[in-house]
């Protein structure tokens, strides 16, 4: 980070999971002393300590990243994230009480099981943390892909008019509060990311096809498809059984 410092003045510091680093507080510290900025990616929050907020916000952060995922526990526990309301809530009021003003959090949607309720939920508790004080909050969803190496990996994903018609809903019960700004990502891009995370060695063929084509938009990638005979829903939405063998499950890791 020192190092860095030499040619930027902002360490972004970034990791599937930054907060679980056993020295991220010192990290933090250390940029925050060196006259530095830190901008952090998402963070677990029940790991956002007063004292990581605190080097944050010092060094410049202007802001905090969290993941929900899904707005409520049962939702939460099913894909494996153990957060609770209360952890998250008590996050943001942290922040909020130390001047944080800007807030993004992300959400999936199209889980397995998921309700309407599961998606209102999203909504309550963005109004919970708008009550807190904090000024600007984005929220950021996306169709939830089942990807490989994780204990989901055999679900079915969501066709995209399921994945349109939940962002659809959570767009209208966000729209009319104030300080909160949506980003949704495209259902058409989470469906290109379930074909290529699921997908097999034909999709070799497939992408032979498309280096052919100066576009990559979701139409040529299903009339590379199609020329192969493939399927991109068989790849993507398609469930897998318990007996069938996956073409990743010859790589070791533990799901």
């Amino acid at each position: 980070a020192r190092a860095g410092l030499e040619f930027r003045d902002t360490i972004g510091l970034i990791g599937a999971a930054v907060s679980d680093h056993p020295e991220i507080e010192k990290i933090c510290h250390g940029v925050r002393d060196a006259g530095g900025k830190i901008s952090l990616a998402s963070i677990r929050a029940d790991s956002l300590t007063p004292s990581l907020l605190e080097a944050a916000l010092e060094s410049g952060a202007k802001t905090l990243t969290l993941a929900p995922e899904a707005g409520t526990q049962r939702l939460r526990e099913l894909i494996g994230k153990g957060l609770t309301e209360e952890d998250i809530l008590n996050a943001t009021s942290e922040a909020a009480k130390m001047g944080l003003k800007r807030l993004r959090l992300y959400f999936m949607v199209g889980l397995p099981g998921e309700t309407d309720a599961d998606i209102e939920a999203i909504s309550g508790m963005v109004s919970k943390i708008t009550e807190q004080g904090i000024g600007h909050i984005t929220v950021s969803a996306c169709g939830f892909t089942p990807k490989p190496g994780t204990p989901l990996e055999r679900e079915a994903m969501a066709p995209r008019k399921v994945i349109r018609g939940r962002l659809d809903m959570l767009r209208r019960s966000l729209s009319p509060k104030r300080g909160v700004e949506i980003a949704f990502e495209s259902p058409n891009s989470t469906f290109l990311q379930g074909i290529i995370s699921r997908g097999d060695r034909r999709l070799g063929r497939v992408l032979a096809r498309l280096m052919e084509i100066t576009s990559v938009r979701l139409g040529n990638w299903q009339k590379a498809l199609a020329a192969e005979g493939l399927s991109g829903e068989w790849f993507a939405c398609r469930g897998r059984p318990a007996e069938e063998i996956l073409p990743w499950g010859h790589i070791g890791v533990e799901r």
